[in-house]
């Protein structure tokens, strides 16, 4: 077994030293270049580490250099994804909603669901209503949300119909790991009822 010296502890101390230097170098570069990208679009905004990351509101790093599915935090806990629309990838603030009634009675059964826009999340929740009282292609139901984002106002939205309509052309699919393919006949649609 060979000994370690206190020449070759020094020695490596040495090499640890510059390789720190040259990581804080770097790194001081690219904040550099990040802040000259911020200046330039009117400043920065949260605290550090988001200030890099965010300059009015939305992220400022272009979306299409991540993979789908990536989110991003911001300073006031604001969760920003990529997302894949009309083709393009951009970055999405998914908001939080909860059922807050079904058919005009008080809905008891806590679960968010998320979307960009309350009809997204009215899609989610309206699916998954269905789904738990079972009543399949059948379903017809009445049902408001309320936004649980937080930093939110806190404000209903609805009331929503929700339905299944079906698909004059059904389609077929298969996934990865599916036995044999899928046929899809309805698709879940929701409409906003006018007070």
């Amino acid at each position: 077994m060979s000994n370690y010296t206190l020449e070759q502890f020094n020695d490596d101390m040495n090499q640890l030293g510059g390789m720190i230097e040259s990581f804080y170098s770097q790194q001081g570069s690219q904040s550099t270049n990040v802040n000259n990208r911020n200046s330039k679009k009117g400043g920065k905004c949260g605290n550090p580490p988001y200030n890099d990351l965010f300059s009015g509101g939305k992220p400022s790093l272009d979306a299409s250099s991540y993979d789908i599915g990536y989110k991003m935090k911001e300073a006031d806990g604001k969760v920003w994804t990529v997302k894949k629309v009309k083709g393009q990838k951009k970055w999405v603030y998914e908001r939080r909603y909860k059922i807050l009634s079904l058919n005009e009675r008080p809905y008891e059964f806590y679960r968010p669901y998320t979307g960009a826009e309350p009809k997204d999340a009215a899609k989610k929740a309206g699916k998954a209503i269905c789904r738990k009282l079972e009543m399949n292609k059948n379903c017809k139901i009445n049902f408001e949300l309320k936004e649980i984002t937080r930093g939110s106002d806190q404000r209903s939205y609805g009331p929503y119909y929700g339905y299944f309509e079906k698909l004059k052309n059904p389609k077929t699919f298969q996934f990865p790991g599916m036995n044999k393919p899928q046929t899809q006949t309805h698709v879940f649609k929701v409409k906003l009822i006018k007070k």
